[in-house]
């Protein structure tokens, strides 16, 4: 029997709490860099435990880009420069502190955490559908960085599903065939 969208996400938990963060693959980086011209508009998640870790991503990334972070604001994200100065948002999520803030839609390319995908680009979060809610309209390439072993054969997609454009891993870069 096929689980159904919440007992894949429960299952897909579970996993998660048996782990500890790891860094990308430095190809990411490589990526980003050949990709995006200096001064692109970068949108990145503050990883929690166990996770795939952006702390050190950024501070890469801050060298070249303007990098945003979201932060929960009633049923939908900000996107808030980060600066290194953090509080914790509602969900006990590290959030950026600063005034500057940008649109998703100004965005060039946005780093998502994700609790499983599969290869055509479906994305498994939380369940609170705040990235979905507030990618509708980005035109932004969309990255999701997940753990290789949380790329699985298929995810239950439903109509406000946001898809991905590429895959990043602890091990590799993989281009969704979408």
């Amino acid at each position: 029997m096929t689980p159904t969208k919440s007992q894949f996400r429960e299952q897909a938990k579970q996993r998660r709490s048996q782990r500890s963060a790891v860094r990308p693959t430095s190809e990411l980086l490589d990526y980003l860099l050949s990709k995006y011209a200096p001064g692109s508009q970068i949108g990145c998640y503050l990883n929690q435990n166990a996770e795939i870790e952006t702390d050190g991503l950024i501070l890469e990334l801050q060298k070249r880009y303007s990098v945003y972070a979201p932060a929960v604001v009633a049923k939908s994200l900000n996107w808030i420069l980060v600066t290194g100065k953090y509080q914790l948002g509602p969900f006990g999520i590290r959030e950026p502190i600063a005034a500057a803030e940008i649109k998703v839609t100004e965005f060039d390319c946005i780093l998502l955490p994700a609790l499983a995908i599969d290869l055509t680009g479906n994305r498994v979060g939380f369940g609170a559908g705040y990235f979905d809610r507030n990618l509708i309209n980005a035109k932004a390439e969309k990255i999701v960085l997940v753990f290789e072993a949380d790329i699985v054969d298929h995810v239950i997609a439903e109509d406000h599903d946001v898809k991905m454009d590429l895959i990043v891993t602890e091990n590799s870069l993989i281009k969704i065939n979408n």
